[in-house]
């Protein structure tokens, strides 16, 4: 699952957008407003937080292979995401006084707050991982990888990064068009 934005929002237990509501609850924590009166290098930061801010990655995910930490996605939101687990957040980013959860990730749930589709070529690779990732997720859920499990097995585990059953995906993932 790739929730994106408003889709990360509804993860969460509860958001504070237009009363108290609650969300879906797969992910513990809710979604709150940016404080009003934000002051960053003399100016007054506007909420919406619009335009593009950087990722600060804080622990390896399917959605981040080949992204550099500090890329610069695309933001549009008023609200963001506390989460209530720290491995739970993905990537983080800063806005004024503010260091949010930009991105989470647990088990086959994944969400970004900021817009891959608006980020160039930072999103076109995260878009890229997640196909891959369902792509590996299908195979070895259907049994399908042992015919190709030679390939596999042949892998090299980069940084002992999170494998599936066994199997290094970042790794697979490269085999993936």
């Amino acid at each position: 699952m790739l929730g994106i934005c408003v889709g990360m929002q509804m993860l969460f237990d509860e958001s504070e957008e237009f009363g108290t509501h609650k969300g879906l609850g797969l992910i513990p924590g809710k979604v709150v407003r940016f404080p009003s009166g934000m002051i960053e290098n003399d100016e007054r930061l506007k909420v919406p937080h619009m335009g593009w801010n950087n990722l600060l990655i804080r622990k390896d995910s399917p959605l981040f292979n080949q992204v550099k930490d500090e890329s610069f996605v695309y933001f549009v939101h008023s609200y963001y995401c506390e989460a209530g687990n720290r491995d739970d957040v993905a990537a983080g980013c800063r806005y004024g006084d503010v260091e949010f959860c930009a991105s989470i990730w647990r088990d086959n749930i994944m969400a970004t707050q900021f817009h891959p589709e608006k980020s160039q070529d930072v999103g076109l690779q995260i878009f890229k991982n997640f196909a891959a990732f369902v792509i590996i997720f299908q195979l070895v859920r259907t049994r399908s990888v042992e015919i190709l499990g030679m390939h596999v097995k042949n892998c090299i585990s980069r940084k002992g990064r999170r494998a599936i059953n066994g199997f290094d995906m970042f790794s697979f993932a490269l085999l993936v068009p």
